[in-house]
């Protein structure tokens, strides 16, 4: 699997808010609800190493959807004026 995805939030004027959500125990992956909500202070990173998870990220109020985190990302920056840069994983076949 993976060893998570950072979200790295810099120094500066800038608001980031994530809703973490995962599943229930539904069968089959039904059920997803939110598991968690809070700020990233500036200055500071998350590490997010739980799978499956679907994120939606709140960035001085712009929403960004992002599903199976770290299936797909291994990197999310966002800067002091609120930019976000995304690094995708690249599995390595075997």
């Amino acid at each position: 699997m993976s060893d998570g995805c950072v979200f790295n939030v810099e120094a500066g004027d800038v608001d980031v808010t994530l809703h973490v959500w995962g599943p229930g125990g539904a069968p089959f992956g039904w059920g997803y609800y939110k598991h968690n909500e809070f700020k990233i202070t500036p200055g500071t990173q998350y590490t997010e190493t739980e799978t499956p998870r679907n994120i939606q990220l709140v960035v001085n109020g712009k929403w960004y959807e992002l599903k199976e985190v770290n299936y797909k990302y291994k990197y999310i920056s966002i800067d002091k004026g609120g930019a976000v840069q995304i690094t995708h994983r690249k599995w390595e076949h075997l």
